[in-house]
């Protein structure tokens, strides 16, 4: 393999890397909103309440 296609090859897999670990985080980003979604929602109707009264 001549080193401009190493180099090329080596771009690519840098690239599947990158994009793997930024879906993992984003899912795993969404993931802990969903988990956290029925707190999150106790506290917003906690907050609305205590402004209302």
């Amino acid at each position: 393999m001549s080193e401009q296609g190493a180099d090329k090859c080596g771009e690519n897999i840098s690239s599947g890397i990158r994009f793997f670990l930024k879906a993992v985080g984003i899912g795993a980003f969404i993931a802990l909103i969903l988990w956290q979604l029925p707190n999150l929602a106790g506290a917003l109707i906690q907050l609305i309440n205590a402004i209302k009264a």
